[in-house]
């Protein structure tokens, strides 16, 4: 999983992207994050992260579901329209048993799905039955997510979820204020990255080969002011499900990459550069020229 910042380099300070996504990776610093597949703790003020647990069911059949992120946040997660239905799945098919690769929902009772996540055996998905993700497998009119500490930047991976191959999908994820209000739009057009991923759905006698490329979706703003989003996806057949992966936080710290500031020590060099040529130049013109006055001739 690649996170990276992203940044515009103005005249005289640095600036975040207003609508966080480029190239397919958040575009902000992450300084918090909620995995949904770490054990709830809800019933412990101080129990730190809470999820929902391993994929078996939610924590009840009504929404909104409730969960923490890593630095206290509290989140809440439902069906737009306020219908139950919310899914924990993990991102993946078959696991090894110590012997041979078997179907995960056969041996195992979890509820899984074969996207585009990432998965075993990548060492970067979550152990052991790949990414923990939430959402619906059926069509629905989208997710909204409630947060109880505005934050800055909000962001996940995500993808569609059906029964055909790397099929395309626009996302669109809205960002407002406590009050409702919105404050941005983030669109993503993404072409083969939705849907089932196939290599996590044939092994023969070779492991399965992940995806790993669902895309992130982000909004950042200029100040921490995001309570609420929603966020929908459209597809070719309309009838697609949709999943996402971690939800990743930004509470309004700057800290730019190394190559940033090198981008801005060149820039103010060459500003130097061309303050210092222009002095030489107006040093080399002839005295009436920069407006000095002629000594009367006698």
């Amino acid at each position: 999983m690649s996170i990276r910042a992203a940044w515009i380099i103005p005249l005289l300070g640095l600036l975040p992207f207003e609508a966080a996504y480029a190239n397919g990776v958040i575009s902000f610093n992450v300084t918090d994050y909620l995995d949904w597949g770490v054990d709830s703790t809800l019933g412990n003020p101080n129990g730190g992260m809470s999820g929902f647990g391993m994929a078996f069911t939610g924590p009840g059949d009504g929404d909104p579901w409730l969960a923490r992120t890593n630095g206290g946040v509290g989140v809440s997660i439902a069906a737009m329209d306020g219908s139950a239905g919310l899914m924990r799945v993990d991102n993946d098919k078959y696991y090894f048993d110590g012997v041979q690769w078997v179907r995960t929902s056969n041996a195992i009772d979890l509820h899984t799905y074969a996207g585009h996540f990432d998965s075993i055996p990548n060492l970067t998905s979550a152990q052991p039955y790949g990414d923990h993700l939430i959402g619906f497998g059926y069509s629905q009119p989208g997710l909204v997510l409630n947060l109880d500490r505005p934050a800055a930047g909000v962001g996940f991976r995500i993808a569609t979820a059906g029964t055909s191959a790397n099929t395309d999908f626009v996302a669109t994820l809205s960002a407002y204020d406590i009050n409702n209000v919105l404050l941005g739009n983030s669109v993503i057009n993404v072409k083969g990255l939705g849907g089932l991923c196939p290599g996590l759905n044939s092994t023969g006698a070779n492991a399965p080969t992940p995806c790993n490329d669902a895309p992130y979706i982000a909004y950042y703003g200029l100040a921490a002011n995001v309570s609420r989003i929603t966020v929908t996806v459209s597809s070719a057949n309309g009838t697609d499900g949709m999943y996402i992966d971690s939800l990743l936080l930004n509470d309004g710290t700057v800290v730019p990459e190394p190559g940033v500031w090198a981008l801005l020590a060149g820039g103010l060099g060459l500003m130097w550069l061309r303050w210092a040529k222009t002095a030489r130049l107006a040093t080399r013109r002839p005295a009436h020229a920069r407006g000095l006055r002629r000594p009367l001739s006698h």
